[in-house]
């Protein structure tokens, strides 16, 4: 019988979902991405690119440590992987000895006769 009660002062009447089984809550997810408007980028990758910019190179870990209360490590890596695909960012070095940097424009030489 006490353990009958306790169960109830868990399991209130009023969150019964019709089924007659409590609903659980889940916390308030945050808000879409938006995209920049002058790049197309997501905000978060707009984030990552002006960080780049900010302090020239950083490994893989100084960005997951700078951005882990923003979004998920997973997201950073597909967001890095994004910004090489897209020719944004370079990657030198493999796996924990990888290094990101903004890539620079190929300035064309031209040579003159």
């Amino acid at each position: 019988a006490e353990k009958e009660e306790s169960f109830k002062s868990v399991f209130h009447q009023d969150s019964k979902s019709a089924s007659g089984i409590a609903e659980q809550k889940y916390p308030e997810r945050e808000e879409k991405p938006t995209r920049n408007s002058n790049n197309g980028c997501l905000d978060r990758q707009q984030a990552i690119l002006d960080y780049l910019r900010a302090k020239k190179t950083a490994k893989a870990n100084d960005l997951a440590i700078m951005f882990s209360n923003r979004f998920s490590l997973k997201t950073l890596q597909r967001d890095l992987a994004l910004l090489i695909e897209n020719k944004a960012i370079e990657k030198r070095g493999d796996k924990r000895w990888a290094i990101y940097m903004i890539r620079e424009c190929e300035t064309a030489s031209v040579s003159v006769n």
